[in-house]
Parts: C-alpha cells; sequence; structure tokens
C-alpha cells in the first residue's frame, strides 16, 4: 500500500473543466487547500482501508480522492456564483432561480451531500463499499476459547 501523492497536472488532465482559461477554473492555492479536505474526509495513510497500491495496478484510493476533488471543486465553483445546493426552482422571465440544501438526518450517514454534484456521486458510490457494516473493536488475535 501507498500514499497518493497530489498530481495537480494529472489531475486537471482528468478533469479540464478546472483548468486555467475554463469556465471552472481552479487556481492551485485552491486546490491544495482542496486536497487538504479531500484527504481529511478519506484516510489517505500507508494503512488505509481503501486500496491504493500503483505497482500492484491498484488506484481505487486515487480514483476516490480525484473524484472528490472534482466535488469539492465544484461546490467552491457553485459558492463562487452564489449557488448553494440543488436547483429547486427556475423561471425564465426575469430570471429567477432557488437552490435548496440537502436535507440532512439527525443521525447516520448520508450521501445528500455528495448527491450535490456527479463527481460527488461518483465518490459516494465508490466509498459506500467500504462504508457499509459496523465497527468491530476486537483483539486483532480472537480466539472464541480465551
Amino acid at each position: 500500500m501507498a500514499v497518493v501523492v497530489w498530481d495537480e497536472s494529472a489531475w486537471r488532465e482528468v478533469y479540464p473543466q478546472f483548468s486555467e482559461g475554463q469556465p471552472w477554473y481552479c487556481t492551485s492555492a485552491q486546490l491544495s487547500g482542496l486536497w487538504q479536505i479531500a484527504t481529511t474526509l478519506v484516510d489517505n495513510s500507508d494503512g488505509a482501508a481503501i486500496p491504493y497500491d500503483p505497482s500492484a495496478g491498484v488506484y481505487v484510493r486515487q480514483i476516490l480522492l480525484w473524484a472528490l476533488m472534482c466535488h469539492l471543486a465544484t461546490l467552491a465553483w457553485q459558492g463562487r456564483q452564489g449557488q448553494y445546493g440543488t436547483l429547486n426552482s427556475a423561471t425564465e422571465g426575469s430570471v429567477t432561480a432557488s437552490f435548496q440544501l440537502p436535507q440532512l438526518p439527525a443521525q447516520g450517514a448520508t450521501g445528500a451531500w455528495y448527491g450535490l454534484t456527479a463527481c460527488g456521486l461518483m465518490a459516494w458510490t465508490l466509498l459506500r463499499r467500504y462504508a457499509l457494516g459496523g465497527v468491530s473493536y476486537k483483539p486483532p488475535h480472537f480466539h472464541p476459547w480465551g
């Protein structure tokens, strides 16, 4: 296993809409800050549960983190435009639009925040296989008779 190292130029190749001259351009400083958020949301340590081993051709964590970066960058762009949440209603005459933030439950995990963008939905889908089930606090060498 390894740690995914942030490669801005490679990420921009995959998500060119955030490159300079494009409508959703994000600066390097903005992306660096978003990478810190992404790696706070998803463990990027050497022992992380989500696999990443480029020597064996396993890129799951990189794909997930890059999709999460796309999600975060899209939300940042929408925020700069005054758009928060999903489009709730629109009017053509005199141009009116309203946005609604996702309704989050009082307890438990939800994908509503991830559902605000297509990249977020991809990240949520990739995360789900690692988020299902309960948490076990058993010792590493458990024997049923003690």
